[in-house]
């Protein structure tokens, strides 16, 4: 199945540092907070648990001072596709954007959508943003 690139973005509010938030984004322990129930790591590969549910990604890149974070799912090694995690500040407003950057096929890409949405929700509610 075709699966097409999309990119959401998420207006944080600006009394939280890139820093702080960046923790969320690119530890276990951060990811452990909002985007999954547990998440684990051994070398690149990273161990994302949902209930009775796991997936494993690759870590493809990760740039602490641009703070962006590329994974891919193992199962879809296959095909050029992953997630990103991307953090921009705007020099006026000092609001952060949270830019994700995913792919999907046209029949499940707004489920996607609307997945990201709720956990970012709860990134919202532990971080204060």
């Amino acid at each position: 199945m075709r699966k097409e690139k999309f990119t959401v973005e998420y207006i944080l509010r600006s009394n939280t540092s890139q820093v702080q938030i960046w923790k969320y984004l690119s530890s276990p322990e951060g990811l452990s907070s909002w985007f999954a129930d547990d998440v684990t790591v051994d070398k690149n590969t990273y161990r994302f648990c949902w209930k009775e549910h796991v997936q494993e990604a690759k870590l493809i890149s990760i740039d602490d001072y641009k703070f962006c974070i590329r994974f891919q799912w193992l199962e879809e090694e296959e095909y050029v596709t992953y997630f990103q995690f991307d953090l921009k500040k705007d020099d006026i407003t000092q609001d952060i954007s949270l830019i994700i950057t995913d792919f999907a096929s046209e029949t499940e890409k707004e489920d996607l959508i609307d997945l990201w949405n709720n956990q970012i929700e709860v990134l919202r509610r532990i971080t204060g943003t």
